[in-house]
């Protein structure tokens, strides 16, 4: 029997808004990424309970993508989604979208052909020491070359196709998609890590605001009206961070060159107080390396519309669940309680908006 498959090809783009992440996401169309397939993520996904699904993207099926490599080095992705899926999900015409090629170097990194007919413009405003280069006005977040980069308990060799998990693309219904990604937790290993990537992590989390918050900023844009280009910060630049620092973090994230956007911070600080509460009923479960995106949109708030009935659109949604696990999972290692780890972190991310909204507001 035929597989339910479209007839017709889809080219796959750069996902341009990736802001942290260890493996490139991709978009299917405008409001569908791909992330590679982690199977452990996949079950959380199709085994997630009804009240957490709000806080996290929709989950919308596995394709199956190919890598096509040309004389030069640089590859096209192609993928036939579901029959179901474009039935439900219309996908964008190939014409209507800018094509550019992908090259993959040997490390994993992108190497992105085109770049200049992009609209949008990327500026990292920090760079890591060792690696110079990486910054500059660019029509993607910087993140974006940087990622993929083989783990080093893993190889990087990349197989002529490989099967991705669709999900909601968080950034499609917003002009200018701030987003803050934040490495939530005072503790990210797995249970099943090696002792050498357990130490490592702990490291991590001893030397940065996960041990006293609970929460590390993993990534940010945020777009720059002043300067109509988006300002970028990575993880390195997290891992840096002191609690103050963190909470100025937070001031620039709102930041938009212009004014301190304080109407953001009721609408952010009672989604993720429903989260919370979310959290502390769920039992057995714990989202190790799991993260948080905050997002909103960056344009300019309209003036000609009554205070009073401005809607402010903040999204708080959780993702990276490949080393998430609950009893349903029949892993060796059982918790019981709720993530008492992921949930400080909550909490101290609501603590440290109350206090920018009491000095700022």
């Amino acid at each position: 029997m035929a597989e339910d498959k479209t007839s017709e090809p889809i080219h796959l783009e750069p996902f341009i808004h990736q802001v942290g992440g260890h493996s490139h996401m991709f978009s299917l169309d405008e409001i569908t990424v791909c992330k590679p397939l982690i199977t452990r993520e996949l079950h959380f996904y199709e085994s997630m309970p009804e009240q957490m699904k709000q806080f996290a993207p929709e989950y919308k099926g596995v394709i199956e993508v190919n890598f096509v490599e040309d004389a030069d080095g640089y590859v096209t992705l192609m993928a036939y989604p579901p029959k179901s899926y474009e039935r439900k999900f219309p996908a964008q015409r190939n014409e209507s979208r800018t094509k550019r090629r992908i090259r993959m170097r040997p490390s994993g990194s992108l190497e992105i052909e085109g770049e200049h007919k992009q609209s949008q413009v990327f500026e990292e405003a920090d760079q890591r020491q060792d690696e110079p280069g990486a910054a500059g006005r660019v029509p993607h977040n910087p993140w974006l070359l940087r990622c993929g980069r083989s783990d080093p308990d893993a190889g990087c060799s990349r197989p002529p196709s490989q099967k991705y998990i669709l999900l909601e693309n968080l950034t499609h219904k917003y002009q200018y998609p701030c987003v803050l990604d934040l490495k939530m937790g005072t503790r990210q290993y797995a249970d099943d890590d090696s002792a050498a990537k357990q130490q490592r992590k702990k490291v991590k989390v001893a030397t940065t605001t996960s041990s006293s918050l609970g929460v590390r900023i993993n990534g940010m844009q945020v777009y720059q009206v002043n300067l109509s280009r988006f300002i970028c910060r990575n993880k390195y630049y997290g891992r840096k961070l002191a609690v103050d620092g963190f909470k100025q973090a937070l001031c620039q994230f709102i930041d938009n060159g212009s004014v301190l956007r304080t109407d953001l911070l009721g609408a952010m600080i009672a989604r993720l107080s429903e989260l919370r509460d979310v959290l502390q009923r769920q039992h057995s479960f714990r989202f190790f390396t799991s993260s948080l995106l905050v997002i909103y949109d960056g344009q300019e708030p309209r003036h000609d519309v009554p205070e009073s009935s401005a809607r402010v659109d903040v999204d708080v949604r959780m993702i990276d669940f490949a080393h998430a696990t609950h009893k349903d999972f029949d892993d060796p290692v059982q918790h019981s309680g709720p993530d008492q780890g992921f949930i400080f972190g909550v909490e101290s991310l609501i603590s440290v908006l109350k206090t920018v909204l009491q000095e700022y507001g």
